[in-house]
């Protein structure tokens, strides 16, 4: 048995060298393992210290940055902007607006303080940005068409006129004949009262104190030459003001330009009042004066 045991072990470990095929496989893969994906590998053998290479390595991740939501000011009837949140506090330290200003951002429903702004500062920064002008953004609610959506079809014409308005006054052959029918047409009902005014004090006088026709005539020419020549500059400071009492009002979109139809556009009923009603009173003081 011992001799068997021998000579079998022998002849076994013989055997698991040179007579199996499948000892001798497993064999070579302990003896030279595999690579793995990821591993470092020179020509397909391991990493040593005689043929070590320098792994690469991965990129760092890119950071998608969030962008800035812009910022819109409104001031004497026009938007301003848009502006960056730095830009906004540079110019507020600088003195070129004020907290109480009205603002406006993505997300908001109508116009809010410059002061509602989140992270907004008065302190000093590093640099000032003097203001830009406006820049078309389809969904914002500003006052951007509020001129032209108050003024309504005949706004370029205007437009075209208040431009000229700079360097010299323009002329508006419908406020010269029609006068106090035009003013009221347009609405603006101060300066129809204030010629209503005029007209009552005009013919006081002539009953008065007995003007002659021709005295008479010519300040009726020169009520007509004002409102030709000044119809134009008139009608831009009214629809100014009117702008910057809805920008104040700090409504929402939907509700300013309800008011904006409301107290913009045209009113021929008025026109025909205010010219009928002014006719009929001039009538009856010249018949309770004879």
């Amino acid at each position: 048995m011992q001799d068997f045991d021998h000579d079998g072990g022998a002849g076994h470990e013989d055997s698991a060298h040179g007579d199996s095929p499948i000892l001798d496989h497993l064999a070579e893969e302990f003896l030279h393992p595999m690579a793995t994906p990821g591993a470092d590998m020179t020509d397909g053998a391991p990493i040593s210290e005689n043929n070590a290479v320098a792994r690469p390595r991965r990129p760092p991740p890119i950071r998608k940055r969030k962008p800035a939501k812009h910022i819109y000011l409104a001031r004497n009837g026009e938007r301003f902007g848009p502006y960056t949140l730095e830009q906004i506090n540079a110019a507020t330290a600088a003195g070129r607006i004020a907290a109480g200003d009205l603002a406006w951002m993505e997300g908001w429903s109508g116009w809010q303080p410059l002061s509602s702004v989140p992270g907004f500062s008065t302190s000093s920064p590093t640099r000032a940005y003097p203001p830009t002008r406006p820049r078309a953004r389809p969904s914002a609610p500003g006052p951007n068409d509020w001129p032209r959506l108050f003024v309504g079809e005949n706004y370029r014409y205007y437009a075209g006129k208040w431009e000229v308005e700079a360097s010299k006054r323009t002329w508006n052959w419908a406020a010269f004949f029609l006068g106090l029918g035009w003013l009221a047409y347009r609405k603006m009902y101060l300066y129809s009262w204030i010629l209503v005014g005029l007209m009552v004090l005009e013919t006081l006088c002539e009953i008065v104190f007995d003007f002659p026709g021709y005295l008479s005539r010519a300040v009726n020419i020169g009520i007509a030459v004002a409102c030709g020549s000044q119809a134009n500059h008139w009608y831009k400071l009214h629809v100014e003001k009117k702008l910057r009492e809805i920008a104040s009002a700090g409504a929402s979109a939907e509700a300013a330009r309800a008011r904006l139809a409301r107290e913009g556009g045209t009113n021929m009923v008025a026109a025909v009042g205010f010219v009928a009603g002014t006719f009929a009173l001039l009538v009856l003081m010249v018949a309770l004066a004879h």
